[in-house]
């Protein structure tokens, strides 16, 4: 309410807690903008020095960055259409460069296509484009917890072995209770398992626990909830115990859609799915989803590896179609 006040100037917009005049910034950059309402980033470039645009007067100088997938936040939605602003990424070249990898991404949006939506609504270009490809998705599958990470310690122990990796390149996401009192998931449980499965590889960095306390610079596996996952990728992540993501209902408070898509958005390189059996499973949505997004994404995985980049500017870029997603996943 505040804000929209602010906006229909019912407010002074200069305050002890604002100490700016409109239009003092040259230059504004808005990290995680898909957790911002429109209203939000409005309020915002009232703040930015405009320059001179084509076919506008002016537009203020801002830079968002921002992933509409990841919208996990009920009351909040960015969407840039609204704006009125030159949307620009994070090159000056394109408005879409994504952190994650390509395969990472096809796979989470064949898993959850409603993370489409937004962005073929606003898209300003025909291609979507990767900083790095990255690798087909990794399955674990065992009955228990203990067991999946029993398995998951071997691999990705193997995969450090092998000199492409170091134990910190990888962040496993795990659930804790609190959303389903149906299908708790104790957190101290799932520490404990983990802990024990990773103890002889030099233990395990809690990033979810105790943030401040957390040292960045360790060479441990780090260890991360579902809630606390969005801003935070590795090259190795692990989405562990897929079932357990069914404690997460749909409320006032978060989209667990969205949130299911951020955590599989967080591999840079390899994605580890550990979980039980993989079913398609109307008892379990998220079971269902990965069951039916793997059928999905490997229709076009051959297509998607064979794919060179088109430029390299210190980073490998990959561009796909929008059409190819839209006839493809929209099928």
């Amino acid at each position: 309410m505040l804000v929209e006040k602010a906006l229909d100037n019912k407010i002074e917009l200069k305050s002890k807690w604002m100490l700016t005049e409109s239009g003092k910034y040259g230059h504004i950059f808005i990290d995680e903008a898909h957790q911002m309402h429109t209203s939000w980033i409005k309020l915002l470039a009232q703040f930015a020095k405009r320059f001179p645009a084509k076919r506008q007067k002016s537009t203020p100088n801002i830079w968002i960055s921002y992933d509409n997938g990841q919208g996990i936040y009920r009351d909040r939605k960015f969407v840039g259409k609204e704006v009125g602003l030159d949307l620009r990424g994070r090159t000056h070249r394109l408005q879409r460069v994504y952190r994650c990898g390509m395969m990472s991404w096809i796979f989470a949006a064949c898993c959850y296509p409603a993370s489409l939506e937004t962005y073929r609504e606003q898209s300003v270009s025909e291609y979507l484009e990767f900083v790095r490809k990255g690798s087909w998705p990794k399955a674990i599958t065992a009955d228990t917890l203990q067991e999946q990470a029993a398995k998951l310690r071997e691999m990705i122990k193997n995969l450090v072995d092998k000199g492409s990796y170091k134990y910190s390149d990888v962040t496993i996401f795990y659930a804790v209770a609190g959303y389903n009192q149906d299908l708790p998931t104790n957190n101290q449980r799932v520490k404990s398992i983990l802990d024990k499965a990773f103890d002889d590889v030099g233990g395990i960095e809690w990033v979810a626990i105790n943030k401040k306390a957390v040292n960045w610079s360790s060479n441990k596996v780090r260890a991360c909830s579902f809630t606390s996952s969005q801003g935070i990728d590795a090259p190795i992540s692990v989405f562990f115990g897929a079932e357990s993501f069914d404690i997460f209902r749909e409320d006032s408070w978060v989209k667990p859609g969205a949130l299911f898509y951020t955590v599989l958005t967080r591999s840079t390189d390899i994605i580890i799915i550990t979980y039980k059996a993989l079913k398609n499973d109307p008892k379990s949505p998220f079971l269902s989803a990965l069951f039916n997004g793997y059928i999905k994404a490997k229709e076009i995985k051959d297509k998607v590896e064979k794919l060179n980049p088109v430029y390299d500017d210190g980073n490998s870029v990959y561009r796909v179609k929008w059409e190819t997603f839209d006839s493809f996943i929209n099928n």
